[in-house]
C-alpha cells in the first residue's frame, strides 16, 4: 500500500516481532521494544517484508 496521511498525531510501539516503517520518504527499521511518536499529517505507511508476524499498537490523536 501507499504512504498516507491524516490529521493528528500517532504513537506506535512495536509489540513483537519487527517492521520498517516509511516517514516522509525515510525508512526506519524497528524492532520489539521500539516506540515512534509523530506528526500523522506526513506520509507514512507500516510494512512487514519479514517471514515473522509483527505485533504493532498504534494510538492515534485527532486534533479537535
Amino acid at each position: 500500500k501507499d504512504a498516507l496521511e491524516h490529521e493528528g498525531e500517532e504513537f506506535l510501539i512495536v509489540q513483537s516481532g519487527k517492521i520498517d516503517f516509511e516517514f516522509n520518504g525515510e525508512l526506519h527499521k524497528l524492532a520489539a521494544g521500539d516506540s515512534l511518536y509523530f506528526d500523522g499529517g506526513v506520509q507514512h505507511r507500516l510494512m512487514n517484508p519479514y517471514a515473522r508476524v509483527a505485533t504493532v499498537l498504534c494510538v492515534f490523536h485527532e486534533a479537535t
